[in-house]
């Protein structure tokens, strides 16, 4: 009956949550392998240190020396551990000032990002008021071109125009030029006849 229920439980909530229980099963097996390791190495790391320090008492005959030879562990340990301790001191410090370079430099790279993205935003405005001048240049370009063909179109039909008007007049001043001197030369004519 059990598993049935499973499988109900697989068809009804999905393969996809079926498959991350799994993996996180298996993340979490692993995990816990590796500490039950890390746990047997320090147990036969400190049984082996017990058995060295059995082995170099059981040297010694006396007490004394017994004591002599803990002491002197003791104080190795001490060393070394006021090594450690040294040495921990010193790479905090170091932590600490790679903690505050990190942060200056994130800092300093958000003040960037913030400047390239107001440059980008100045840089847009700038293309599109490029755009628009020279849309704007071009239209003016169009409108003046029109403007002086108009004009040059309206100058020669008013110079064809008064053209015409100065040839009917100069036709007109002929014509009466010639009636003048056909009347003259009857005048003359009339004159010369008695």
């Amino acid at each position: 009956f059990q598993p049935e229920m499973e499988v109900e439980k697989e068809n009804a909530s999905g393969v996809g949550q079926v498959n991350a229980v799994e993996e996180a099963r298996a993340a979490l097996e692993g995990k816990i392998s590796h500490l039950e390791e890390d746990d047997r190495i320090l147990k036969s790391l400190y049984k082996k240190a017990s058995k060295d320090i059995k082995e170099k008492l059981d040297k010694h005959s006396t007490d004394a020396d017994k004591v002599k030879f803990l002491h002197s562990r003791l104080m190795d340990k001490i060393h070394d551990y006021n090594k450690l301790e040294r040495s921990m001191a010193t790479q905090q410090r170091a932590a600490d000032a790679a903690k505050q370079e990190k942060e200056a430099a994130l800092g300093q790279l958000e003040k960037s990002n913030k400047l390239r993205v107001k440059l980008e935003a100045l840089c847009k405005q700038l293309q599109k008021t490029n755009s628009e001048v020279v849309l704007d240049a071009k239209l003016k370009e169009e409108e003046a071109r029109d403007r002086s063909k108009e004009m040059s179109d309206k100058f020669s039909v008013s110079i064809k125009d008064i053209q015409e008007k100065i040839e009917t007049q100069v036709r007109a001043q002929s014509s009466l030029l010639q009636s003048s001197s056909a009347c003259r030369s009857r005048a003359s004519r009339k004159r010369s006849r008695p």
